[in-house]
């Protein structure tokens, strides 16, 4: 298993950038939403209140199985919410190819993040989000954490790239 970590400080473009990679793996023939956990309006966390906005989801793909958590600003939920996919995909006989989360670029949020590919014996991939601060169009905005979800996924070994079509690797 490959474990996919986005790193970045608040509005860097975390949480969009999972769900752009959700849009891709969507996006591949024979996929679908295999569970998708949601995440309450409102409800207080020790840190602040959780964001309807994050996802929790598996995503699967033939036979190949893709978690994603965005959910990476509160420390506490990080290893909550991968131990909660971790759980179902075990109750229901499956195992991830890879999981994307997200964390803040330092303290614990990190600290919580980095445990999560030894406790599981997988593979860590890092990355760092950050803040565009020149003046863009949303399109623009929007092409460039397309862009970097395209190159997290190539990153990982999930994607072969060509001009006509993006393809998760068989």
């Amino acid at each position: 298993m490959k474990i996919g970590i986005i790193s970045g400080c608040a509005d860097t473009g975390k949480t969009t950038t999972c769900f752009e990679i959700k849009k891709i793996y969507l996006n591949q023939e024979n996929s679908t939403v295999v569970k998708e956990f949601n995440y309450k309006k409102g409800i207080k966390d020790q840190e602040r209140i959780i964001d309807e906005r994050d996802c929790l989801s598996i995503v699967k793909i033939d036979d190949k199985y893709y978690g994603i958590s965005s959910q990476g600003d509160v420390p506490n939920h990080i290893g909550v919410d991968i131990e909660k996919i971790m759980n179902y995909a075990k109750s229901h006989g499956f195992e991830f190819e890879s999981i994307i989360l997200t964390c803040r670029s330092k303290g614990n949020g990190l600290a919580a993040a980095r445990e999560i590919a030894p406790k599981y014996g997988a593979e860590e991939f890092f990355f760092i989000s950050s803040r565009i601060t020149r003046e863009i169009t949303e399109e623009d905005l929007k092409n460039h954490k397309r862009e970097f979800a395209i190159f997290i996924l190539k990153a990982i070994g999930h994607l072969t790239i060509s001009e006509e079509n993006i393809q998760l690797l068989s």
